[in-house]
């Protein structure tokens, strides 16, 4: 199956220069659920974006995945350690 990644060369430098301190380990376009208000439930939060997989080395090389916004160029609008 192929995979979906970044669109083109522009999106994959707006999510670079949204984490500049991360080393991105994968990222993709993708929409964002969360299980809230109703945890049985997934809600669609209209956020979408490059979901970016990476290790932030300013914050002890910590994991995280961040949603970051590549039609407005708002950086990243969301994140989970």
């Amino acid at each position: 199956m192929k995979s979906v990644t970044l669109p083109s060369a522009e999106d994959k430098d707006n999510v670079r220069k949204a984490v500049p301190t991360s080393k991105i380990l994968m990222a993709a376009v993708a929409r964002l659920f969360v299980a809230s208000p109703d945890p049985s439930k997934w809600t669609y939060t209209h956020l979408w974006g490059a979901a970016v997989f990476c290790t932030d080395k300013s914050k002890n090389n910590g994991h995280f995945i961040r949603m970051v916004d590549i039609e407005k160029g708002k950086g990243v609008v969301w994140e989970q350690e």
